[in-house]
């Protein structure tokens, strides 16, 4: 009896190291993916930012992790935008339902305002609800867009001119 009991207690002990290993090797190659990512990455746990990578850092302005890791996510959001994170939150941590590509505004912590798309996907740590959240960065896009009407704009100007004067 004692080395049946002995036996399955050894077994145990290799299941547990096998399972600590994997569960490592799993959570370095998420840090891997998540940090090489040109794409904001967050992970908000009851609308805390509990994690974020490099990219988050350098889209939010913020100089060090603890700036952005364990900030409230609605105060990094413009407050025209707060009322539908709060209800898509809500969604990602009751419901369980992905938050689809939206466009949004962030607030950098220099005060500036910063156009992202942002998707969002239900995530459980330690048994806690919550959103691996993707920020796309929008500003050279929305640049290019701007620059884009003018261009139109001028253009239909300069034709109207041409018409006027006989071109």
């Amino acid at each position: 009896e004692i080395e049946q009991a002995s036996e399955e207690l050894r077994q145990s002990e290799e299941q547990l190291i096998t399972s600590s290993r994997v569960l490592e090797e799993s959570e370095q190659r998420f840090r891997l993916l998540g940090e090489n990512s040109f794409d904001a990455i967050f992970i908000q746990m009851d609308g805390i930012i509990e994690y974020c990578n490099a990219s988050a850092l350098k889209l939010f302005g913020a100089e060090r992790r603890e700036q952005l890791a364990g900030a409230m996510v609605l105060e990094r959001f413009h407050p025209d935008y707060r009322d539908l994170v709060r209800k898509r939150i809500e969604s990602l941590n009751q419901r369980r339902e992905i938050a689809p590509r939206l466009e949004e505004k962030i607030l950098r912590f220099d005060g500036e305002s910063a156009d992202v798309e942002v998707y969002a996907v239900p995530f459980s740590l330690s048994g806690k609800n919550g959103a691996l959240v993707y920020l796309h960065d929008l500003t050279e896009r929305k640049k290019a867009e701007q620059k884009m009407i003018e261009t139109n704009t001028l253009l239909e100007l300069m034709s109207s001119m041409a018409q006027i004067g006989g071109w």
